[in-house]
């Protein structure tokens, strides 16, 4: 009885250990209370401690750099190898004179000298990468963005139906909408068979020019009524765009119809000098309109007995914006590309532009690698800088800030007005470019995006100040926080300045 009972202990003994070591094993297996971790180590780290696990999965469609992509070296290439220099030097600056009709213009422009600049940044944002050493020729650049009296040439000089200045989906996006100049400047068809037309200059002056049905220029000696909105003429005349019938208040309080002639006998249009008559070219020059009004315009381009066209003008608030020395915009990329080749030039390749901006040493700013944000205009007001009109929410007249100037002399770089530049857009900038190549650029289709450089005065965050940063736009579009600058090969400008 006694041997029996010693077995079955032997066995309970056994079978308590196989419990005990089934458990441990669980409890290691498991790292149950993180005993594995303190007893063996952590498996998933190194000798450091830090963590050796592998690194996430990215999704397919995230952008990668190319796998050939050299690291940056901060060693500066040997620029001599590639290098042509010119027989004589090249002059530090220029100036381009333009001269249409009697309205005189000039650009200045500076020399960016050929080598070797940091492109660029490995700061995490993809379209910005990587940062390398581009190769560009010698070029010229305007010190400051394009003006309104230096567009408002090219609009004077017909330049919106001379088709050797435009690509041909520029020209035939213009042509199809009757455009010859901005919302800002420029001519402005006020009626639907684009017949009645209004010169917006810089200075603020109006002319209203009368087409004929053929595109010619109206007759002379037109009537011409410009009627500011809620003016007292509403008590003695009416107008109906649909019928397109003019209408005078007669005896009795009657109204009866009214046409070009009896407009020019009746007295209350001389009197509130609201009649004007066309010159030889079926044009009405108009200086002292008001900034803030809205008009109606009447004409009689068909005859004095025939029914009037009539449009809106629209004298918006915005007028400061068409001031003479302010930064031309509210273009499209193929406005700014024509009127870049008028001047003799091109838009900026976006190479050109960086280089311009920031110099050969890779600063992130014109002035160098701190923003300076040490000014407030106003108690609670965000932080701006001294050097540039950024987060001021106000475009001001090119070249404000002369102590914002990059290492070369080029002007508002930083805030103002963001700018196109040539180059079509795309999210990897060496799957197209070389390393190799000298000016790299990126042509692109005629619809495909295009890139747009530099910060605008109502840019709030200070990635978009820096000069390495790249935003896309549809070259379609238009805004008034874009404006763009004219450049030039070394060639190009010297002809240009010649008067070639």
């Amino acid at each position: 009885m006694s041997g029996n009972s010693g077995g079955v202990g032997k066995l309970l003994s056994l079978a308590v250990l196989f419990l005990v070591a089934v458990g441990a094993l669980a409890v290691l297996n498991m790292d149950l209370f993180g005993l594995r971790t303190r007893l063996l180590g952590d498996p998933s780290r190194d000798h450091t401690g830090v963590a050796n696990l592998p690194p996430p999965r990215l999704p397919d469609n995230t952008p990668r750099l190319p796998d050939n992509t050299p690291k940056f070296d901060p060693t500066p290439p040997d620029d001599a190898r590639w290098i042509v220099r010119p027989d004589r030097p090249l002059p530090p600056t220029l100036t381009l004179s333009r001269k249409v009709g009697a309205y005189k213009v000039e650009m200045e422009l500076v020399l960016v000298p050929a080598g070797s600049f940091i492109m660029g940044e490995d700061d995490g944002v993809f379209s910005n990468m990587p940062k390398r050493w581009v190769r560009c020729s010698d070029f010229y650049i305007a010190r400051t963005e394009m003006t309104n009296e230096q567009y408002y040439a090219f609009i004077l000089d017909n330049g919106y139906n001379r088709s050797q200045f435009w690509t041909k989906a520029g020209f035939d996006f213009v042509r199809g909408n009757n455009m010859a100049g901005t919302e800002l400047i420029g001519w402005n068809a006020l009626d639907e068979n684009a017949r009645l037309w209004a010169l917006l200059a810089p200075q603020g002056d109006v002319t209203v020019e009368l087409r004929g049905k053929d595109g010619t220029p109206g007759r002379a000696n037109a009537p011409v009524l410009v009627l500011p909105v809620g003016g007292a003429w509403t008590d003695y005349f009416q107008f109906d765009p649909i019928s397109r019938m003019a209408s005078l208040k007669g005896h009795n309080d009657q109204w009866v119809p009214a046409s070009g002639e009896d407009v020019l006998k009746h007295p209350a249009f001389t009197r509130d000098k609201l009649l004007h008559m066309t010159d030889y070219a079926g044009r009405v020059y108009l200086p002292d309109l008001a900034a803030g009004r809205r008009y109606v315009l009447l004409a009689w381009p068909d005859g004095n007995l025939e029914p009037p066209l009539g449009g809106n003008l629209a004298r918006g608030e915005a007028s400061r914006l068409r001031e003479p020395k302010m930064p031309v915009v509210s273009t499209t990329w193929f406005e700014a590309d024509a009127c870049c080749r008028w001047w003799g030039g091109q838009l900026p390749l976006e190479c050109w532009w960086e280089k311009a901006a920031r110099g050969t040493d890779g600063r992130l700013f014109p002035w160098g690698n701190d923003l300076e944000l040490t000014l407030r205009l106003f108690e609670g007001g965000p932080p701006t800088t001294p050097r540039a009109n950024f987060r001021r929410n106000q475009v001001m007249p090119v070249g404000s800030f002369p102590t914002g100037a990059s290492p070369y002399g080029v002007l508002d770089m930083v805030g103002n007005v963001a700018e196109w530049v040539f180059d079509s857009y795309t999210l990897q900038p060496l799957k197209d470019e070389r390393f190799d190549a000298v000016d790299p650029n990126i042509a692109g289709g005629p619809r495909e995006s295009r890139c747009e450089r530099g910060s605008s005065t109502t840019d709030d965050d200070t990635q978009t100040a820096k000069l390495h940063n790249r935003r896309r736009s549809d070259p379609f579009g238009f805004n008034r926080d874009r404006g763009f600058r004219v450049a030039f090969t070394a060639e190009a400008a010297l002809r240009a300045a010649s008067g070639g």
